[in-house]
C-alpha cells in the first residue's frame, strides 16, 4: 500500500487525522448521502462537528505535553502560554455547545441493541464492543464514519465502532445527552495516556485549540504565525468506498424520526474546510498504513457522571516561548475579538459562526 502522509511540526509532533470536520459537499454521485448531510448540518452537535478555527502548533503542543487527565475528577489540567487551567466536562460542554443533560442515565445495552435493530443493522449484536460498520446500511455507515472522524481517537480501522462511540451516537439519534462531554473527556484522556511516557502523536487538535480559545481570558498571542494550519476534513473518498463495498445494498434505509424532523427544512450552506495550506518550513513524515503506535497510558476511570466545576481555574502567569511550524500534505486513513497586532506575533482570531462555508475553491475544482 502507498504510505500515508501525515502532518508533522518542526518540533517532531505528528498530528493524527482524527477530530475532522464532516465532508458534506453535495454532488450528484453521492446523492444517497444528502439527507444524512442535512442531518449533520442541523443536528444539536453541529457546532462541535463543524466549527473550524485556525490551529497553531505552539498552543496545541503546549497543551498536549502539559496535559494530565484525572479519571477520578473527570478533569483535564494543562498550561496555555504559562497559565495553568483545570477544565471539566461542564467547561468542555460550553466550549463545544453540547446540549444540556436531558435524561437520567446513559443508554442501556438493550436500548442500543434496539436502536441498531431499528436501522436494520444486519450482523450479530451480542457484543456491542465489536459492532462493525459492515452491518450498517450505507447511509448510516456514512453517518458513523463522520461521527467517528469527529469524536473518536481510533482512526485506523474502517469498521471500528467502539462501545463509547456507539453510546455517543445513540444519544445523538435519540436526542439524549446524559454525560456526553464526560464520555468525550474519557476519550481524550485515553489518547493522552501517561504523561511520563507520552508519545509525540497528537489527537483532538481541533478540540484542544477550541478549548484554548474558550478558557483564555484574552486573545492568544501567537509568536510564530507560520505554525498555523487548518482543521482536517473527513475524506471524500468514503463517499465512493461505501457504495463500492455495497454493504447491505439491498436493505432499505430506515430514517429515524429525529433525522426526518431535522432534515425537514432544506439546507443551503455548504460546509467544509480545506485540508492543505502552503506554509514555510513544512516538515512532513511518511508513515506506513499500519496504525500509529499508541502511547502507554495509566488506567483510566470510566466516566459515570459529570463534575460540578463550572469554570476553569487560572493558577500561574509564566509566559513560554512558541514552537515550530507545521503543514498538511496528502490524505491519511482512516476565537476572541482581536486587538491590534502584538509586537511578537499575531492574535488567535475568533471564528464566530458555528458552521463554516469556505468550500468555494474545492467546489470549483469539482466542477
Amino acid at each position: 500500500m502507498a504510505p500515508i502522509v501525515k502532518l508533522m511540526s518542526a518540533g517532531g509532533f505528528i498530528y493524527e487525522k482524527n477530530n475532522s470536520i464532516p465532508f458534506v459537499v453535495k454532488e450528484s454521485p453521492n446523492r444517497i448521502f444528502h439527507k444524512m448531510m442535512d442531518f449533520l448540518l442541523n443536528c444539536k452537535l453541529s457546532y462541535a462537528m463543524f466549527h473550524s478555527t485556525p490551529l497553531y502548533n505552539e498552543i496545541i503542543e503546549e497543551i498536549w505535553t502539559s496535559c494530565e487527565y484525572s479519571g477520578t475528577n473527570c478533569t483535564l489540567q494543562f498550561t496555555i502560554q504559562g497559565k495553568e487551567y483545570i477544565v471539566n466536562s461542564d467547561v468542555l460542554q460550553a466550549c463545544l455547545h453540547i446540549p444540556e443533560n436531558n435524561c437520567l442515565a446513559l443508554p442501556t445495552y438493550t436500548e442500543m441493541v434496539n436502536l441498531l435493530n431499528s436501522i436494520n443493522y444486519s450482523l450479530p449484536t451480542d457484543n456491542l464492543g465489536k459492532i462493525i460498520r459492515r452491518g450498517l446500511v450505507r447511509e448510516y455507515s456514512y453517518l458513523a464514519d463522520a461521527f467517528i472522524k469527529v469524536f473518536s481517537g481510533k482512526i485506523s480501522n474502517f469498521d471500528a465502532l467502539t462501545n463509547s462511540m456507539l453510546i455517543l451516537l445513540t444519544m445523538l439519534l435519540t436526542d439524549r445527552y446524559f454525560n456526553f462531554c464526560t464520555q468525550l473527556m474519557y476519550e481524550i484522556g485515553a489518547k493522552l495516556g501517561d504523561k511520563a511516557n507520552r508519545k509525540k502523536n497528537i489527537y483532538y487538535a481541533r478540540f484542544l485549540m477550541m478549548l484554548a480559545n474558550h478558557v483564555s481570558p484574552a486573545p492568544l498571542v501567537i509568536s510564530n504565525p507560520t505554525s498555523r494550519f487548518d482543521c482536517f476534513v473527513q475524506e471524500k473518498r468514503v463517499l465512493t468506498d461505501i457504495p463500492r463495498l455495497n454493504h447491505n445494498g439491498d436493505v432499505p434505509v430506515v430514517y429515524l424520526p429525529i433525522i426526518e424532523v431535522t432534515t425537514s427544512n432544506p439546507v443551503s450552506l455548504i460546509v467544509t474546510s480545506t485540508t492543505s495550506v502552503a506554509m514555510e518550513s513544512v516538515a512532513v513524515t511518511q508513515q506506513t498504513s499500519a496504525p500509529a503506535t499508541k502511547p502507554k497510558s495509566k488506567k483510566l476511570s470510566k466516566p459515570t457522571s459529570g463534575a460540578s466545576q463550572k469554570a476553569p481555574i487560572v493558577k500561574s502567569t509564566t509566559q513560554p516561548k512558541g514552537s515550530g511550524a507545521g503543514g498538511v500534505r496528502g490524505e491519511g486513513r482512516g476565537e476572541h475579538q482581536g486587538n491590534p497586532k502584538d509586537k511578537v506575533g499575531e492574535l488567535s482570531v475568533s471564528q464566530t459562526s458555528p458552521i463554516v462555508s469556505s468550500q468555494q475553491a474545492l467546489l470549483e475544482k469539482l466542477d
